[in-house]
């Protein structure tokens, strides 16, 4: 065998004990390359003389969530936002208002859920009215949306199941909605920047829970240019003009 010859060189203890072990290998390795015919026998120990080429790989691709997307905008009312100590009122007002712009432009279902405020129905956001349809907003009485009828109904002939969820208070309805959600079978994204809670520590301790019942804490930008990730196009690239305010403000 080839190899053979190849380590008959330092068979001798004397020479063994000037040659490094790897010297020896590259030896071996290379008479072993040469008589299996991947290479040339006369080719020096430890060089490859075929050499493998990476093929390139191909972009990746992720099944797009365009038409699995809708968002779920809960108790976002001028009186009630007040309240919000995380997110400053006028910056929550801000980014659900981007949000809802960009959900617009990307054509994706929203829905509004209510709570009534000193015995009457509450109204919406004057940034979300624009949005708002007879069809598509609900009013309850529970701690969370999942515990009404009519908006899982909703929701659930919307036929899409990743659900952006944005709200006020994080440790209420945010927090009830998503864990009935997650439980209803929905990928749920919650971006914080289009939340507010009553304190962190409180807001906090909800996203924990969301979390560790399968849901993510996202942002307004990530959720977004996930569901358009084409930035160079339209409606991606419209989405993302949309988030400028944001990045102003």
């Amino acid at each position: 065998m080839k190899f053979e010859s190849a380590l008959s060189q330092y068979t001798e203890p004397s020479d063994i004990r000037g040659v490094s072990r790897r010297t020896v290998l590259r030896a071996l390795a290379g008479a072993m390359i040469a008589g299996t015919g991947m290479g040339s026998a006369e080719a020096a120990p430890g060089i490859n003389t075929n050499p493998v080429v990476p093929t390139p790989l191909a972009p990746t691709t992720r099944k797009s969530d365009a038409k699995r997307a809708q968002v779920l905008f809960a108790d976002l009312q001028p009186a009630l936002i007040k309240g919000s100590r995380t997110t400053p009122p006028e910056q929550l007002v801000l980014g659900v208002g981007t949000l809802a712009k960009a959900a617009q432009i990307l054509a994706l279902p929203m829905t509004f859920s209510l709570v009534p405020e000193g015995g009457r129905w509450g109204r919406a956001l004057p940034a979300l009215q624009p949005y708002i349809r007879e069809d598509n907003a609900f009013w309850r009485t529970s701690a969370g949306a999942f515990m009404d009828t009519p908006t899982v109904d909703h929701l659930h002939a919307n036929g899409r199941p990743l659900l952006i969820l944005s709200g006020f208070a994080a440790e209420v309805v945010v927090l009830h909605t998503a864990l009935g959600a997650l439980e209803a079978g929905y990928e749920v994204h919650v971006p914080v920047d289009a939340i507010g809670g009553i304190t962190t520590s409180t807001q906090e301790a909800a996203l924990k829970q969301i979390e560790r019942a399968g849901g993510v804490t996202t942002s307004i930008h990530s959720i977004i240019t996930r569901i358009a990730p084409d930035l160079g196009a339209p409606p991606g690239s419209t989405a993302l003009q949309a988030l400028r305010p944001l990045r102003a403000s």
